[in-house]
């Protein structure tokens, strides 16, 4: 039912594009559709309008005809048109979330400007109270580290820690990392195929909605680039931030990026939000989490951050 509503709305979009009612969309007319739906989401400027037009328009041409010279056939707008609006929802999370970004700026713009510019951006380990997280994750994006969270926010006793109970209800994608060696590895109960699947599921929705995808190690030292890490579902250079930097956004080139064999046809992404980013959690202590993960994780490319409780 999901398919024939779709092909209805793209035929319903073909007939208005169709000026000239000659059963094809030329490249005016093509651009005509898109700029009236840029103006709804307000996303594209006026500068790079006409190089998204062009590029789209090649890009929905056959691949043997091709350039803004061709033709458009409805088939051929209806497989662009699908893929289409799946972009443009994302301009529209996207635009929300910078939305809802602002004015939490706005509203706790004093007290971030009273904290010290060098806090965070030496190549050690950093500290930070929880209600301070927000800056030092930002701090290691601008030095494109990935995140390494050491997570001091719980007691010995065991337990769920702050820190995972403030992620649980972040609307951020988690992977438990140590839920999959038990259920793969140990129970023998999910396959790895199917762990796998439900990974690579898990970060194409990151990758859609400019969610973080939290590798929760918790107090495991799980078998990541032994195991874990392919390139079809979860491929290894997600801990390389200035990978991950390059590849978002609509100037990103997410096809041809480290993800381009992650991604297929039907998640219909044309490229990753530009919110998108990575951050990984251990409960190892300060003192031993080099010990036990330098031979899964890369390390070098990352930034530990010990964060702890306010009290």
């Amino acid at each position: 039912a999901a398919g024939v509503e779709a092909a209805a709305a793209a035929l319903a979009a073909f007939s208005l594009a169709d000026k000239d009612g000659d059963g094809h969309l030329n490249f005016r007319e093509f651009a005509g559709f898109v700029k009236v739906a840029n103006e709804e989401v307000a996303y594209l400027d006026d500068s790079s309008l006409p190089i998204f037009i062009k590029k789209e328009f090649v890009k929905a041409s056959s691949k043997e005809v091709g350039g803004t010279t061709h033709l458009l056939s409805p088939a051929e707008f209806e497989v662009w048109h699908a893929a289409f609006l799946a972009a443009r929802d994302t301009w529209e999370e996207e635009l929300a979330a910078k939305r809802a970004a602002a004015r939490v700026t706005t509203a706790t713009e004093s007290g971030a400007a009273a904290l010290p510019p060098a806090r965070f951006g030496g190549d050690g380990v950093w500290e930070v109270k929880l209600d301070a997280l927000q800056l030092a994750l930002e701090s290691a994006y601008a030095l494109k580290r990935t995140p390494l969270l050491i997570d001091a926010t719980g007691d010995e006793v065991g337990g769920t820690t702050a820190l995972e109970t403030f992620y649980a209800y972040s609307g951020h994608q988690l992977l438990e990392l140590k839920k999959m060696v038990v259920e793969v590895n140990v129970r023998k109960i999910v396959s790895l195929e199917d762990a796998l699947r439900s990974a690579r599921e898990k970060l194409v929705l990151a990758l859609k909605r400019g969610c973080t995808f939290m590798f929760l190690l918790s107090n495991s030292a799980p078998p990541l680039r032994s195991k874990f890490c392919t390139p079809t579902e979860l491929p290894v250079e997600l801990f390389d931030n200035s990978l991950v930097q390059a590849m978002r956004g609509y100037d990103g080139d997410l096809k041809g990026s480290f993800l381009g064999k992650v991604i297929v046809k039907e998640d219909q992404l044309m490229f990753a939000h530009a919110d998108f980013n990575v951050a990984v959690v251990t409960r190892f202590p300060r003192e031993d989490y080099e010990q036990f993960l330098r031979e899964e994780l890369p390390l070098e490319l990352m930034q530990p951050i010990v964060v702890t409780i306010n009290r």
